[in-house]
């Protein structure tokens, strides 16, 4: 396996570190992680990803993961030295019945141990298209992935294959690899439960039979002690995540990234109506507690006997944000075996561990044990 960085943040620093990995030998793949800050665009980034003679996937994030270094410029490439099935699913706000379209543009004959996910964080599919992977896979393997994108919040193509730059889409790989996942958020319930009594996918449209953002901002007002607008909604808001009420399970947190002009709160994955949320908020002490039960649930759980693995981290950007210094520590704990590590960090985090149900989470840590040689 080769890993390599360059943090210039240009096209031709990509390029080159590409055809430097993918001349190695024994490189059968390539997964290349780069920042949004590089602001690469399908007429520049096409060209050079159709080009390529080994099947390749990633995408683009707010941040990556080297080590325990966090970039927000520039791009990682590594080369793995097994192959990889990839399949691009496009357009999927196009799609009427995704389940099928996932069912007769992938083989059931493979043989599937772990499924990375790069998907398009900010669309609005996001909720169907994770129950439907899961329908049509179901258990038997591990889910490990997260959402692509900007935190500028405007949707644009951000993941990446063979075929290019892709928008509205996702891109799924299949990898014979034994894997273990572990997950884990640490934010705990500080008011609530409100009812969501109307919404729209990833719009919560009211609370309570009010409107969303009154009874949000009031409730995160009283709790910071500051006055939550929509110029500096999102500064404050990644500090006071929903958590959607499961039964006999941890609560799934859900993002607010901003409030439409009807005042309906935008989140990072589908708010289903009728669902009791809490306002939520942690400190970093909790989350770096969780940062450590995540990294030990996948060591615990990780079985595999070869020589080289590999640490895959899908961390939320909000969470980053919200640690700030505190985040470097959060890397440190998810790579304390010394194991190589990679990383993102994401517009939500997709995962399960092979015996539970599949989920796309918001303001969570995922550590993910790939097993390479």
């Amino acid at each position: 396996m080769y890993i390599q960085n360059d943090t210039s943040g240009t096209l031709d620093g990509m390029r080159k570190l590409i055809h430097k990995v993918a001349s190695c030998k024994d490189v059968k793949a390539l997964m290349v992680l780069a920042c949004d800050q590089n602001e690469f665009t399908p007429d520049q980034a096409d060209p050079l990803l159709q080009s390529l003679q080994v099947p390749v996937f990633g995408g683009i994030y707010p941040a990556i993961v080297h080590g325990c270094q966090k970039m927000e410029k520039g791009c990682i490439v590594i080369g793995l030295p097994f192959h990889a099935n990839v399949f691009p699913i496009k357009n999927l706000s196009l799609k009427d019945d995704i389940e099928h379209c996932l069912d007769s543009n992938i083989p059931k004959n493979m043989m599937t141990q772990t499924m990375m996910v790069f998907i398009d964080g900010l669309a609005p599919w996001i909720g169907a298209f994770v129950d439907a992977l899961f329908n049509v896979f179901g258990f038997g393997n591990n889910y490990i992935g997260g959402g692509a994108g900007s935190l500028s919040l405007k949707s644009k193509p951000c993941v990446f294959c063979g075929q290019g730059m892709l928008h509205d889409s996702a891109v799924l790989v299949s990898l014979d690899r034994p894997s273990s996942i572990g997950v884990a958020h640490g934010w705990q319930s500080a008011e609530g439960p409100y009812r969501v009594t109307k919404s729209d996918t990833n719009k919560i449209i009211s609370l309570d039979w009010q409107p969303a953002f009154d009874v949000y901002s009031q409730t995160v007002n009283q709790l910071s002690g500051r006055i939550l607008d929509r110029d500096n909604f999102y500064d404050l808001a990644k500090g006071y995540p929903f958590g959607i009420t499961r039964l006999d399970a941890e609560r799934v947190l859900r993002d607010p990234l901003s409030v439409d002009e009807n005042g309906a709160l935008i989140c990072a994955g589908e708010v289903p109506e009728g669902a009791f949320v809490d306002i939520m908020n942690g400190t970093n002490e909790v989350l770096l507690a969780a940062a450590s039960s995540a990294a030990n649930q996948a060591c615990q759980k990780f079985s595999y006997t070869g020589q080289e693995q590999l640490t895959f981290l899908v961390d939320c950007i909000s969470r980053a944000l919200y640690m700030q210094d505190s985040f470097y520590q959060e890397i440190k704990t998810a790579c304390a075996d010394q194991a190589p590590l990679v990383g993102i960090c994401s517009i939500g985090e997709l995962a399960n561990s092979g015996t539970d149900y599949l989920e796309f989470y918001n303001k969570a840590i995922v550590v993910g044990k790939i097993g390479v040689s």
